[in-house]
């Protein structure tokens, strides 16, 4: 646990919440000061967005959905609009994500394409200049827009790089990610497609987005100091907790945080304990 170097005691301990900066025994006295690492609090924001993403999508009862169209060779820069879309609440169709084994695929995409709110198309080069289904995807949403009203929002393009826009397409306000690895939720773009999918919600009666992440971490500290003749020591522990920004309860993650706060004072105190004990062991001898 650590090394004496003339009377004095000092350990490094480390686990996945707190970090032991200085573990001193000086005179009969027990120093432990704790602080928080820096990749856990790293881990702790992803923790944090992560519940609310989940409380997000299990609170959400009548969600506005979304057929995903694309070439089969754009699979990888179409799969994160797929997950980021869901996180906002929506539920959205994909066919590498919803096709069951033993569907029939065709029947099973014609009638995804029916029944969706929204019909995203994802627009490449792969996807223009080649002949394929997602042309045929295409016509299926043409005809089901000519029974829309004539300011609803269905055909939705969205380019992922330079690329001609189909001439079908062209009546329809496209939006461009272009070469983008991954979704920037908090590009213009990006908002502009949520701002046009919320839209639509309303219209139709269904939810919208409405994925805040906003929230704060704050430190709290637990203190304890023991002066006996048997042992003297003192503990302070500072650990991360989310601040309850906009009524949204944390007390989840809190007492989470809180009770591996408490159990590390708890194993420190009999740390210092059984040390306090062998040392009186040797002291005798």
């Amino acid at each position: 646990m650590g090394i004496c170097l003339s009377g004095i005691m000092i350990g490094i301990i480390v686990d996945r919440l707190f970090q032991i900066k200085v573990l001193k025994y000086l005179k009969g006295d027990w120093i432990v000061q704790l602080a928080q690492k820096q990749d856990y609090l790293n881990y702790l924001n992803c923790y944090v967005k992560s519940r609310i993403i989940h409380i997000r999508k299990m609170t959400t009862q009548n969600p506005i959905s979304l057929f995903l169209s694309y070439a089969s060779d754009d699979y990888d820069k179409v799969l994160p609009f797929y997950y980021s879309l869901k996180d906002e609440g929506f539920s959205v169709w994909m066919d590498k994500m919803n096709l069951l084994a033993g569907q029939l695929w065709d029947s099973a995409i014609r009638k995804a394409i029916r029944e969706s709110d929204l019909f995203l198309v994802f627009l490449t080069n792969n996807s223009v200049n080649k002949r394929g289904y997602l042309q045929k995807e295409i016509r299926i949403a043409l005809d089901l827009w000519e029974e829309k009203l004539h300011d609803d929002i269905y055909i939705m393009p969205i380019r992922l790089e330079e690329c001609e826009i189909p001439e079908l397409l062209k009546k329809f306000h496209c939006i461009d990610f272009l070469n983008s690895v991954e979704v920037n939720e908090k590009s213009k773009n990006y908002k502009n497609l949520l701002q046009s999918i919320n839209t639509e919600a309303k219209k139709l009666g269904k939810e919208t987005s409405n994925l805040d992440l906003s929230y704060r971490i704050i430190k709290k500290k637990i203190q304890e100091e023991i002066n006996d003749d048997d042992i003297s020591y003192f503990i302070e522990v500072e650990y991360p907790n989310v601040e309850n920004i906009e009524n949204k309860d944390f007390s989840y993650i809190n007492n989470y945080l809180s009770r591996l706060a408490i159990n590390s004072v708890n194993a420190f105190r009999n740390d210092i304990e059984e040390m306090s004990k062998t040392d009186k062991s040797r002291l005798q001898l």
